[in-house]
């Protein structure tokens, strides 16, 4: 019998992608040098769409995965609720961006729980990025919601909502400056898979040994070979607090004073390739000009539960969905998210 974690990733899938999104809304909207009045509008919309109660509430229904073509459609009308209009060009690269920032962010969390604090990370950021307070109500209320339904999962059903997300991500290879200064992308478009840093809570540096005899003695014996360079055993820390939560991701990578490595946890550097897990995968033949995306996989729940499930969120946020037959493929990406207007 399936557990009931697949059923849950829809809103993770929403709040961290969106969470992403509004972090290079405003990257971009700040580059562009928009007046600091209009880029508050534009960001405290979106955030206050985003967040609607009505929306929060039906996406926090359990509801099988939507498929890319379909998710991107929400994102489509969540990105121009504002007065901001982005052109083709500068969605395909605003969204591929967003997968890739929320896809690291899965790969890169110790264990799949996790998943939960980047989650309220991206949270916490939008009650601080928008200075309104009927908007940062909205935002509390998901926060609620966030914490009711996932902190009491089991492990196994955090197990099978992790793999759910991450099929909806798998063959999505797009490269990204700042992924790829940093360390954390392979030049292939793959996410190294770094083993530095703290191992899952519970457990301890691999490396080691402890036998057990049947009058309760142990001893430990070490494993050389097996010694792991930089883990460490699991920090304290509340999960729920914002200040003593040991999991850092979901912080904005794009903020022009960000000290290098800081919010991109864990860090790797020149010589990831030695610490890496499987460092490479098999999609070394993704594209080798920056910014092109492979064919993206998508995790569907089903054509008829998509279209009827995206009608019903879309005319929540303003409008009825457009036919997927009209909505074109994911382009390139991996830059900023330039191109559009706000007017």
């Amino acid at each position: 019998m399936a557990g009931k974690g697949p059923l849950l990733a829809m809103p993770l899938l929403v709040i961290n992608m969106g969470g992403e999104m509004v972090y290079i809304l405003d990257q971009r909207l700040r580059a562009q040098s928009i007046p600091t009045e209009k880029c508050r509008k534009v960001l405290t919309d979106v955030v206050r769409t985003m967040y609607s109660a009505k929306f929060i509430a039906e996406l926090f229904k359990p509801q099988t995965m939507y498929s890319n073509r379909s998710t991107r459609q929400i994102f489509d009308r969540l990105a121009h609720s504002s007065i901001m209009r982005l052109n083709q060009n500068s969605m395909d690269k605003l969204y591929d961006l967003m997968t890739m920032g929320f896809k690291y962010q899965i790969i890169a969390a110790t264990q799949p729980s996790h998943v939960l604090q980047v989650t309220l990370n991206h949270l916490e950021a939008m009650k601080a990025i928008v200075d309104n307070r009927a908007v940062t109500d909205l935002v509390d209320n998901a926060m609620r919601l966030t914490v009711g339904t996932y902190s009491s999962l089991s492990t196994g059903d955090w197990f099978d909502l992790k793999h759910t997300l991450a099929r909806f991500f798998q063959d999505r290879r797009v490269k990204v400056s700042l992924f790829l200064q940093d360390g954390i992308q392979n030049l292939d478009g793959t996410i190294v898979l770094d083993m530095r840093g703290p191992v899952p809570v519970g457990t301890t540096p691999p490396g080691t040994v402890r036998y057990v005899s049947s009058s309760g003695a142990s001893t430990t014996t070490a494993l050389e070979a097996l010694v792991v360079t930089g883990a460490v055993e699991a920090d304290g820390g509340d999960p729920l607090s914002p200040t003593t939560r040991p999991c850092k991701l979901g912080a904005n990578m794009y903020l022009k004073e960000r000290k290098k490595g800081e919010a991109v946890v864990p860090k790797a550097g020149p010589d990831a390739g030695r610490h890496a897990r499987g460092g490479t995968s098999k999609g070394a033949a993704a594209s080798k000009s920056e910014g092109k995306t492979a064919e993206a996989g998508g995790a569907g729940g089903g054509a008829e539960h998509a279209v009827g499930g995206l009608n019903l969120l879309a005319s929540l946020l303003g409008g009825a969905a457009p036919s997927e037959g009209k909505e074109s493929e994911g382009g390139s990406g991996g830059g900023g998210g330039g191109g559009g207007t706000v007017q």
